[in-house]
């Protein structure tokens, strides 16, 4: 939908016309923002790097210690059910060998370099631990077996990239569609792949996916102003523009803060009352 332009000899702020978008498309572009381009710095992403770093270290320390780290950190509902609730944040540092480490140290650098430039080292800590935490949750919830693995925090960040492309698409354009479906591609085989394989915990997968999208909602910020745009497909079906609204408003956030905090503890009074 086009809207009349508000300004006769400029282009208002967060323009989206034909000439705006082009300009800011390639200034993107020549940032090196990409959703597969790590590019990794101290001082871009220092809390990426240190992340990758601690769960290196983690996984060096309880080798030599013959698993005694994950023994008193990994995911044990039982462990939890009696008062050793910091098993719903230490897994997220755990790993059960190098495999495992390794491909949840690439969604660490890949997607969380990207999250951590785009939203601040502080955002991205608090989706990064939070989702992590959510996730055990969830694990805690459907599953009394033992759990490792960042994966779950991951999830999170994957979901916090859904939301920012998503939110900022009007801006992006064409670059924020072809990450959207990127990224639903990669979470959407990812989960496929979990519930066909043993030993996965999609549990811990879900609530991070979902304990990302609520944060990254009420964290991520709009780059695009609604007033200003031109042909956006923002507007090109009426149940996008529905779901547009809702989740950029304030009342909306509100409930969406108070349900991720009932969630977490009915799901914890749940497990402790009934145990498994």
């Amino acid at each position: 939908m086009a809207f009349n332009r508000q300004y006769d000899d400029e282009c208002p702020p967060y323009c989206t016309c034909v000439d705006c978008k082009d300009d800011y498309i390639r200034n993107y572009q020549s940032n090196g923002s990409g959703i597969f381009n790590i590019s990794l710095s101290r001082k871009e992403c220092p809390i990426t790097i240190l992340l990758a770093s601690v769960n290196i270290l983690v996984l060096l320390l309880d080798l030599l210690l013959n698993g005694k780290i994950i023994e008193i950190g990994a995911k044990s509902s039982y462990a939890i059910i009696n008062g050793e609730f910091w098993r719903l944040l230490t897994p997220i540092f755990l790993h059960a060998d190098i495999f495992h480490l390794v491909t949840n140290l690439f969604g660490i650098l890949v997607f969380g370099s990207i999250i951590e430039k785009k939203l601040g080292s502080i955002k991205f800590v608090t989706i990064y631990v939070l989702s992590g935490i959510y996730g055990n949750t969830f694990s805690f919830y459907f599953s009394p077996y033992l759990g490792v693995g960042s994966s779950s925090s991951v999830f999170g960040v994957l979901a916090s990239l859904l939301t920012y492309f998503y939110l900022n698409k009007n801006m992006l354009g064409n670059i924020a569609k072809e990450y959207l479906i990127s990224i639903i591609a990669i979470i959407s085989i990812s989960l496929i792949f979990g519930f066909i394989s043993s030993g996965i915990d999609n549990a811990a997968h879900l609530g991070g996916i979902l304990s990302g999208l609520i944060i990254s909602i009420l964290i991520v910020p709009r780059n695009n102003k609604e007033i200003y745009t031109y042909d956006s497909f923002e507007r090109a079906f009426e149940v996008n523009r529905i779901i547009y609204k809702l989740i950029t408003n304030i009342y909306f956030k509100a409930f969406l803060a108070l349900f991720f905090v009932l969630i977490f503890i009915m799901m914890i009074s749940y497990r402790f009352n009934s145990g498994y």
